[in-house]
């Protein structure tokens, strides 16, 4: 798997004179001559083997990358089933106990301050005052140029300034039997209860538009694009080479079915 290989590659790099780094799966049955021992936690967590593996205190320190990730479910168990220091790294940690009050939030749901404390980050990971142990921010990144600052275009709609809006953005919809009614939808109905073409090739034009474009080949570099769904990445998907097809027609090359 990429992810174990470029964790085994790093520590590798920087400690293969000190300590010797195995991944588990490449070295099932002579793991223990390893100080290091790389795996996911899906794959531990996979009919429970970490339980059938490992003993509870056969890792001094436990690292974990995307540590959010690693907090909820089943992938929690397995974190905590070893009793070593455990050090979570993440660069999008989750305060969900900010300002919350627990005696209010219990009463709508007696469950709800409980999972709150499952998912929060800082408290998993000791960080009480909800300062992570060492942080690198953003301008740290910049500072040392693995970062560039973020750049904001606008790309806002009538329709998306709406269903930010706390009023939200009310349509009316005919039912099966015909009638009308009126249906607001809010930000985070949009491609799961609301779809907007003409907002998402706003969207998309604003990104051709202000993306940065790679220094050597002059074309837009490298780009991961967020969307909502798999559904929602398809359209995007279609949008974007619709619009690219335009604007670099001579890098397109359509193909034509010829018939006898």
């Amino acid at each position: 798997m990429e992810l174990e290989d470029q964790a085994y590659k790093n520590f590798v790099r920087y400690l293969k004179n000190d300590y010797t780094t195995i991944i588990y799966k490449k070295n099932r049955d002579d793991w223990k001559k390893a100080e290091i021992v790389i795996s996911t936690v899906q794959s531990l967590s996979s009919q429970n083997k970490y339980k059938k593996l490992f003993s509870p205190t056969d890792f001094d320190l436990l690292i974990s990358d995307e540590s959010h990730r690693s907090i909820g479910g089943n992938s929690r168990a397995v974190f905590e089933f070893f009793i070593g220091y455990k050090l979570g790294l993440t660069a999008t940690p989750k305060n969900y106990l900010k300002n919350i009050d627990p005696e209010e939030l219990s009463a709508k749901d007696p469950r709800a301050w409980e999972k709150r404390q499952l998912l929060d980050t800082y408290r998993t990971f000791g960080c009480e005052s909800g300062e992570p142990t060492f942080r690198y921010s953003l301008l740290d990144g910049v500072r040392d140029r693995y970062l560039i600052n973020p750049i904001v275009a606008d790309a806002r709609t009538d329709i998306t300034t709406q269903l930010l809006s706390d009023k939200g953005y009310a349509i009316t919809v005919t039912d099966d039997n015909g009638k009308e009614a009126e249906e607001t939808f809010f930000g985070r109905d949009f491609e799961k209860k609301f779809f907007s073409e003409k907002t998402n090739a706003v969207f998309c034009r604003a990104f051709l538009e202000n993306a940065l474009n790679d220094p050597v080949s002059g074309e837009i570099g490298k780009t991961i694009v967020f969307c909502v769904s798999q559904n929602h990445a398809s359209k995007v998907t279609q949008i974007l080479n619709q619009m690219a097809l335009k604007l670099w027609s001579d890098k397109y090359i359509i193909p034509t079915l010829r018939f006898k």
